[in-house]
């Protein structure tokens, strides 16, 4: 799990937020999360500097030296904790995750999520969250389960056969 990037104005929303994630991400059982420390380890042995422009050679070293090729990078975009300093009555959270697998360079899966405690009002408008971190973790919740169940996109049969599709024959129709 990267740091998270941050749009924000709240200096503590990607440390607050990767530690939720990586809760989510342990709980679900799926997944096994490198620690914080090992990553801070990794990143001096590979003498990476900044995260922000991080190669995909320096990732794929970042991986083998902590016997991984999944990286979760996430990007928070609004993260709003109600209360009097924030003026807002309700928490706000928008986030957006990729999945990268470092070995193959690409991304495997991404999600995003912008959610407002109001978002949960029920019935006699009960539920609301009021609280940034449980709203945050039901974010994080929702996105976990919808990679679990992301299937991967087969490659059209067009696409996986050789050659260039304008060098191949033409089938002729008979009118």
């Amino acid at each position: 799990l990267l740091p998270f990037e941050n749009f924000t104005p709240a200096r503590e929303a990607p440390r607050v937020l990767a530690d939720l994630l990586q809760h989510e991400l342990a709980a679900s059982g799926r997944f096994e999360v490198v620690e914080a420390a090992d990553l801070r380890a990794a990143l001096v042995a590979e003498k990476v500097r900044g995260l922000a422009a991080l190669e995909p050679a320096q990732l794929a070293g970042l991986g083998k030296r902590l016997g991984t090729s999944l990286f979760l990078r996430g990007t928070v975009y609004r993260y709003v904790d109600a209360g009097a300093r924030s003026g807002s009555s309700m928490p706000e959270v928008e986030v957006q995750l990729a999945l990268v697998d470092a070995a193959e360079g690409r991304i495997v899966w991404t999600g995003s999520n912008a959610r407002s405690g109001r978002d949960y009002k029920g019935l006699f408008q009960l539920g609301a969250l009021r609280s940034v971190i449980a709203l945050s973790d039901q974010v994080f919740g929702e996105m976990v389960s919808a990679e679990g169940k992301a299937k991967p996109k087969e490659v059209p049969a067009q696409l996986a056969r050789r050659g260039s599709m304008k060098n191949e024959p033409r089938e002729r129709h008979s009118k």
